[in-house]
């Protein structure tokens, strides 16, 4: 079986983070002695500040060659035939019986148009922001996003929120399934806690935008350490809202009470998470956070934002609260917090419950979507 891999977000070193859940895919994949995998990465140029070469990507013990598609987008516009008569070009010299693409904007987009001109089919993984956000950035953002989910043969979700969602603003439902992204459950799984203060640890792990709720951890964590000054929070993440984060906790980081820090290689990560009582997610809008997926498996409890899906991602009490989303957002995630660092947590049920998502799984249920229609 060959697959043809499009994405923006393959990444191009092996120690990223925040875009892990397609990493793991390849990895997977590539262990699959039957499966050829030709990864192919979008590259905006404008975003990036470079024009990217064919690169090779360490995948473990294994390697694979991507191929990348240098093109020019500025917000719904660009150069979206250029990219889709490349990506056509990449799929003559290989000929793979399956195109699987990685979010719907604008990857699945370029896909469409590849199908309206020459009849290709493909298969869409859909993951968070290319649905919950991007449609909802004006009418013609819409119209792209429905395309690509319209004209794709298959559309996998990664939970049933994203999916209600799709339907909302106007995706047709024929052919779905909902397949959770997938973490490495040899990587994260529960560790011998290097804690040895009386100190609980709440951590966070994410982008720091609006999106991610970056805007509302300064509140929570002042709020929270107000009720339990025994509390220490470690932030780890980049983006818009770093330096608004680091200036305003700008006292309780020179305590020690805070800690915030870059991202960091994934490997490395498991580590840092031992040491965590509570992990929290003020999120405005998330598909199936893969960062929430590890920490269940290494029997982290989290406390929530309300967004759409929550209730389906913390839908056993054990795994933690759920907030909702309203003015005082702030002060319940601080009550939550210290409700749940004075309780004993039931580690062992949380971890049980994570094995559902692991990686070879997700990949086993993928594989049997890409059966049904290899030619």
């Amino acid at each position: 079986m060959k697959i043809l891999y499009f994405s923006e977000m393959i990444p191009i070193n092996s120690d990223v983070h925040n875009i892990i859940f397609i990493l793991n895919r390849l990895k997977e994949l590539k262990k699959k002695d039957y499966i050829k995998l030709y990864p192919v990465r979008l590259n905006n140029i404008l975003y990036s500040k470079r024009i990217l070469r064919n690169y090779t990507l360490d995948l473990d013990e294994k390697s694979t060659q991507v191929k990348t598609i240098n093109y020019i987008k500025i917000g719904y516009n660009g150069f979206f035939e250029y990219a889709s008569n490349n990506l056509y070009k990449i799929y003559q010299k290989t000929h793979p019986n399956i195109v699987h693409i990685h979010f719907a904007f604008p990857e699945g987009y370029i896909g469409s148009l590849l199908k309206k001109k020459r009849g290709l089919e493909y298969i869409l993984t859909v993951h968070g922001s290319d649905i919950h956000t991007i449609p909802f950035k004006g009418v013609e953002y819409r119209k792209k996003v429905c395309q690509a989910l319209n004209d794709a043969k298959h559309v996998i979700f990664v939970s049933l929120g994203l999916l209600k969602t799709a339907v909302e603003i106007g995706y047709e439902g024929r052919e779905y399934s909902i397949v959770p992204g997938g973490i490495d459950l040899n990587l994260f799984k529960p560790l011998n806690k290097a804690n040895n203060s009386n100190k609980k640890v709440v951590g966070f792990i994410g982008n720091l935008n609006y999106i991610k709720g970056a805007d509302r951890i300064p509140l929570i964590v002042q709020n929270t350490l107000k009720l339990d000054p025994r509390i220490k929070f470690e932030i780890i993440g980049e983006g818009q809202y770093r330096k608004f984060v680091e200036r305003i906790l700008s006292r309780e980081i020179k305590a020690g009470e805070v800690k915030v820090t870059a991202y960091m290689p994934n490997a490395s990560l498991p580590g840092i998470m031992s040491n965590w009582s509570i992990i929290i997610m003020p999120s405005r809008n998330e598909g199936a956070p893969t960062v929430l997926e590890e920490s269940m498996a290494m029997g982290i409890p989290a406390v929530i934002s309300g967004f759409s899906g929550a209730e389906e991602l913390l839908d056993e009490s054990f795994l933690g609260e759920i907030i909702k989303q309203d003015d005082s957002i702030e002060e319940s995630f601080a009550e939550k917090i210290t409700k749940l660092a004075g309780k004993s947590p039931g580690r062992e049920s949380i971890v049980r419950y994570a094995q559902k998502f692991g990686i070879d799984s997700t990949i086993s249920r993928e594989i049997e979507i890409y059966k049904r229609y290899v030619k």
